[in-house]
């Protein structure tokens, strides 16, 4: 599949349901609906009330939530320093670990320190920061954030899609984009359009519904069909 306003190849669609937006009451019994439901992966938002004005999970979550689902966990860390927290995190069991260029001084040893505790590293990038910033950091994944990172719940930044779309023209085909933030499925599908691969789908999407799996369908379908 190639997209009309980049002529590159777009990779299938990845979802990774935000787990803040579940129920916090059971987040296990939540994990393995969502596996059930067709999630590619767990998003779990790590803040410390430094970086954003608000906190939310540490390692123990993610090592409850690493028995209770197969799925992969991607850990979304929203703190001042992340170098501090990769050790701690990947023992815990996250696979993937998005760390925000804003709090990252040394991007490329932050980076290094990610794979060589054995998880897959990722930048975050936040809506007014400017693109250049991670253009040339040599990770395989990109988060764009299509709100103000902290808070579920926000209006879509209008310029998210733009940003999108000048990444993908700027970044090697292999590097994965993802874009975090009300992704509706009408967000989703113009993220699609222009070059995102990865949907963080929190209660924009799948969180608003009680079935799971028709919601989780639903997206795919609509991306598929905008892929054909």
């Amino acid at each position: 599949m190639t997209s009309p306003d980049h002529g590159l190849t777009t990779p299938p669609a990845h979802l990774s349901a935000s787990i803040m937006c579940a129920d916090l009451n059971a987040l296990g019994r939540e994990a393995k609906k969502l596996e059930d439901a067709g999630v590619d992966s767990i998003h779990i938002d790590i803040m410390d009330g430094h970086f954003v004005p608000n906190f939310t999970f540490g390692p123990g979550t993610v090592s409850a939530l690493r028995r209770a689902t197969q799925l992969p966990l991607h850990v979304h860390m929203m703190v001042q320093n992340p170098a501090d927290h990769v050790s701690a995190f990947a023992q815990a069991g996250a696979d993937l670990f998005y760390f925000h260029i804003e709090s990252a001084p040394l991007p490329l040893r932050l980076g290094s320190m990610i794979v060589e505790a054995g998880m897959t590293p990722g930048v975050a990038i936040n809506p007014f920061t400017p693109l250049a910033a991670v253009v040339d950091v040599p990770v395989p994944n990109v988060l764009v954030m299509s709100v103000e990172p902290g808070f579920a719940g926000q209006r879509w930044v209008p310029h998210t899609a733009g940003r999108v779309r000048e990444l993908r023209a700027s970044l090697r085909e292999d590097v994965k984009i993802g874009v975090d933030g009300n992704v509706s499925e009408d967000n989703a599908v113009l993220a699609y359009e222009n070059g995102a691969s990865v949907f963080v789908c929190g209660t924009s999407s799948i969180f608003t519904s009680g079935d799971y799996a028709t919601a989780v369908g639903q997206m795919r379908k609509r991306l598929q069909a905008t892929a054909t």
